[in-house]
């Protein structure tokens, strides 16, 4: 009888082993043969995604607190470093929220509405800001507003150079809404001199 016992608990841990050994290759064959495309995976997911919307928070927040204009500055002209946010294995053109942006120009305007005391910091407000700071940095020079316009210009690099991908026409276009203010982008700093 004590030996039934023993060959039956033997068998039971032979079996045990077993059923570990096909879980394993079960799990192996998963792993290696199913697609990551296949799978359904949101941009928001990735811990530099949640790593750029807390800093966007953050930026947001220090405005917030302090209704600084270089708080709102700071906000307007983060720029992420390349982040495949569509996970597709290469930095190109993606939609995040409405806009078309470039992967490697993703900017918190992008990614989290700065909403505060008397609204949100909307994109014509942050071009408004970032003129704003140029100006009264170049204030001195008679050309302030070109000044002003290529340092915003710079700062905000839309995809169409400076970046890898182009972004299309239309009205999903964050660029073009960007500096869409009635003046082509060359002079978008001008209707903020005073």
């Amino acid at each position: 009888m004590g030996k039934m016992k023993g060959q039956k608990s033997l068998e039971m841990i032979v079996g045990l082993v077993i059923l570990l050994v096909v879980a394993a290759v079960v799990i192996n064959i998963f792993i290696n043969y199913v697609s990551t495309e296949k799978l359904p995976v949101k941009p928001e997911d990735s811990l530099e995604a949640q790593n750029a919307e807390t800093t966007c928070q953050n930026l947001c927040a220090r405005y917030e607190n302090t209704g600084k204009t270089v708080d709102a500055f700071e906000y307007c002209t983060k720029r992420f470093v390349p982040i495949d946010w569509n996970r597709n294995s290469k930095i190109d053109l993606t939609k995040i929220g409405v806009w078309d942006v470039c992967e490697d120009a993703v900017y918190c305007i992008h990614l989290k509405p700065c909403e505060w005391r008397t609204g949100a910091l909307t994109m014509h407000d942050c071009q408004m800001i970032v003129c704003q700071q140029y100006l009264e940095k170049y204030a001195i020079e008679p050309n302030a507003d070109e000044l002003a316009t290529q340092a915003m210009l710079d700062d905000m690099i839309s995809g169409e150079n400076g970046t890898v991908c182009s972004l299309p026409t239309g009205p999903d276009n964050w660029h073009t809404s960007y500096f869409d203010n009635g003046v082509p982008p060359a002079f978008a700093c001008t209707p903020y001199v005073v």
